[in-house]
């Protein structure tokens, strides 16, 4: 399948390396220059795109696969999707005798929708970023694909390990006969292992203190139980914020930044 949609690829991605210049972003450019008060004029060429993304000289497709699940990405018409799907489904068909699942194998126009993959959200963008130029200049350009952690998922993932019911913080018993330093290194575990696979998701601050916060209240309210304290607040007297106390093994201090 891989070889065979590295041939897709070949046979539908043009030479042009660029798309065209979009004609009204070249229009407002040029009145920009001779308009006595370009302020306006600036703003709406911040919400439209510079290339023009119809131009039917520049397509581009690519693909990712993971095991069973794939994805592939097509800059063009739905015909051409559609099209492409079509012939991927014959040849899973008549050379591996597979049948692609029609329920999960979607079409969807980013611009409209959300696709998940591989427990991602990701769809196209309406927001601008704003970042700063060497010389300090503000320069806004739009973000093509953003990439979002899908936060109702992963607390049913939370839910099913035990460590939160009806979206709060529980107790997981089933550690209670760890030690300190253990139950704090098991929490600390499902923490680094959430956050490093969503690493690079534009909302990463909110789900680094989600889940912080989830998996700590957790932590906290056994570390209560097991020592017979009466509340969470108990504990961080005794134990402090980061739960360490007198032992080896604090709770983890998360970055709330995305990675570059």
């Amino acid at each position: 399948m891989d070889k065979y949609i590295e041939g897709l690829i070949k046979e539908y991605n043009t030479t042009k390396k660029y798309p065209r210049l979009n004609p009204t972003y070249q229009t407002l450019m040029y009145k920009k220059r001779i308009d006595s008060d370009p302020r306006t004029l600036h703003k709406k060429l911040l919400s439209i795109p510079s290339y023009d993304p119809f131009d039917p000289e520049y397509k581009k497709m690519v693909y990712v696969r993971y095991a069973d699940d794939w994805v592939i990405g097509i800059r063009g018409s739905y015909r051409d999707t559609s099209t492409t799907k079509e012939k991927i489904k014959d040849f899973l068909m008549n050379e591996l005798g597979l049948e692609i699942n029609e329920k999960k194998t979607l079409i969807t126009n980013t611009r409209m929708g959300r696709i998940n993959f591989l427990g991602v959200k990701f769809f196209k963008t309406h927001h601008n970023v704003v970042t700063k130029s060497l010389r300090g200049r503000i320069k806004r350009s739009p973000l093509a694909i953003r990439f979002e952690a899908p936060f109702q998922h992963i607390l049913s993932k939370l839910q099913d390990g035990g460590f939160i019911k009806e979206s709060r913080p529980v107790p997981k018993y089933i550690l209670m006969s760890n030690t300190k330093d253990q139950i704090i290194h098991i929490h600390n575990a499902v923490v680094r292992g959430l956050l490093n696979y969503y690493s690079f998701v534009h909302n990463f601050g909110k789900l680094a203190g989600l889940v912080s916060n989830i998996l700590k209240g957790s932590c906290t309210m056994l570390l209560a139980t097991k020592f017979s304290l009466k509340s969470q607040a108990a504990v961080y007297k005794k134990f402090g914020k980061n739960l360490k106390g007198n032992d080896q093994v604090a709770f983890i201090q998360v970055n709330y930044k995305i990675s570059t």
